[in-house]
């Protein structure tokens, strides 16, 4: 069916996607016991996720068992660095916390950006000079929503300063591009990387397809090989896909109505893993969901 629809298109002189978006469907990989943000895989493909509502870390196994790794009181964005150490946003100390591979607390990395005090850091992305960017959204007493960056050495710089609300971020491929959630405004903000600590000026990336009445925004955002740049619309309950030109080139289903957050799965990035929570149900149950998208992939390239 699927050939003779190819032939049709190539005759007819438009083009139809291999695989439709309905066609790819969710599998559930694990239940959390509230919210859940900030996926990220540890080398032995253990699957880590935050609650930034209930407080602890859990870690989900290859085998899908799910256990607690930290207790905290509101973490968020994590990565984990090549030395094996964990940073974590942690939204109610208001610090970005440094952990061992047990989920012991080591440090208080991060407490201020350019002078400011934390507010309730939200996200991480690592960078190919051993630093890395985070957004530190504001606050009714503090409004303006910062963006830091974080040296090889520790030192913590003010990069960028908007007046929405910073969430998820990502770099280019290219290391040339730093991508800015504005859940606020339902936009991606783009700034030209100068220097690690230098970006070029603020520009819409995209504004994201409306949301009607439902409360959301995008949160969690992430780029591939290619330098497509994959959004969690939390409120949609889709991913959306972004070409390096800002244009949505492609929906997917995120098995949850409040999706928060995404990441790669092991082997070559071709399973997508996304948290969050069905909606209205953040302290009462998170979930996390994986997507096999190796041919919608090829059918985008």
């Amino acid at each position: 069916m699927h050939k003779l629809i190819l032939v049709l298109s190539i005759f007819l002189g438009f083009h139809v996607p291999v695989i439709s978006q309905d066609e790819l469907v969710p599998t559930k990989v694990a239940s959390i016991s509230t919210f859940a943000e900030a996926p990220v895989f540890d080398p032995e493909g253990n699957l880590y996720v935050s609650e930034p509502f209930g407080g602890p870390i859990s870690v989900v196994s290859p085998q899908g068992k799910v256990a607690i790794w930290a207790n905290l009181d509101g973490p968020n964005g994590h990565k984990i660095l090549a030395d094996g150490t964990h940073l974590v946003c942690e939204r109610v100390r208001k610090v970005i916390l440094r952990l061992d591979s047990d989920g012991k607390i080591l440090e208080e990395a991060v407490t201020e950006c350019g002078g400011h005090p934390l507010r309730a850091p939200n996200d991480i992305v690592l960078d190919q000079q051993g630093g890395f960017y985070f957004t530190d959204p504001g606050n009714k007493e503090d409004p303006i929503g910062r963006i830091g960056y974080v040296d090889a050495d520790g030192a913590s710089h003010l990069v960028a300063e908007i007046s929405g609300f910073p969430n998820g971020i990502a770099i280019s491929p290219d290391n040339q591009i730093l991508y800015v959630a504005d859940f606020a405004n339902n936009k991606i903000l783009a700034f030209p990387i100068y220097a690690p600590t230098k970006v070029g000026p603020m520009k819409l990336f995209t504004e994201l397809p409306n949301l009607g009445d439902e409360f959301g925004g995008p949160d969690g955002i992430l780029c591939d090989e290619s330098g497509n740049l994959f959004v969690a619309h939390f409120g949609t309950g889709n991913i959306r896909i972004l070409n390096p030109e800002g244009k949505l080139i492609r929906s997917l289903p995120a098995g949850q109505l409040w999706v928060s957050n995404l990441t790669f799965g092991r082997p070559e990035g071709k399973t997508l893993y996304m948290t969050g929570s069905p909606k209205g149900q953040t302290r009462e149950t998170g979930v996390v969901y994986k997507l096999d998208i190796s041919e919608g992939m090829k059918a985008m390239r």
